[in-house]
């Protein structure tokens, strides 16, 4: 029996916290420019959901980013469309910064990156009030920690 081809679209959303503020960008591009969100984007071909986290945190905030857990994932959707199956899922990764003192700023790919206050988030024009469940949530949820300290060879 033939399978139906699958096509997937994975993306990730970083939840990085420290020293009790969470990292923000500012949206630079399309009808949400100049909003707030938290950093995220699409998993590349041959990424890791790591690698994809690690990179997008890099290019909208401008700094370099450790993700630790799995907090969940969400299935955003499916459609089957002539023979293709393509679905949507969506990993929210919690992240602590690689190095503390870097200074998250404006980058090609955002207007601005701050760390910021759950009360300062909740003052800002968001791209999505999602952004404040995301967060009260965040702290509630059992982890699923991202290094077993397996290491399967790249081939």
């Amino acid at each position: 029996m033939a399978r139906t081809p699958l096509q997937a679209f994975l993306f990730v959303l970083v939840v990085a916290h420290h020293e009790g503020k969470f990292l923000m960008i500012q949206e630079a591009k399309g009808a949400d420019r100049g909003k707030w969100y938290l950093p995220a984007g699409g998993v590349q071909p041959g990424e890791s959901l790591v690698e994809a986290a690690i990179r997008e945190t890099r290019e909208e905030a401008g700094i370099d980013i450790t993700p630790k857990a799995l907090l969940w994932m969400e299935d955003e959707g499916r459609v089957y469309e002539e023979d293709l199956w393509a679905g949507r899922w969506r990993f929210i990764l919690r992240a602590v910064p690689e190095n503390p003192r870097q200074t998250p700023g404006k980058t090609g790919d955002s207007l601005d990156a701050r760390w910021l206050t759950f009360e300062e988030i909740q003052k800002l024009p968001l791209r999505s009030l999602e952004v404040l469940s995301i967060l009260t949530e965040a702290p509630r949820v059992p982890e699923l920690p991202l290094d077993s300290g397996y290491r399967r060879p790249r081939e």
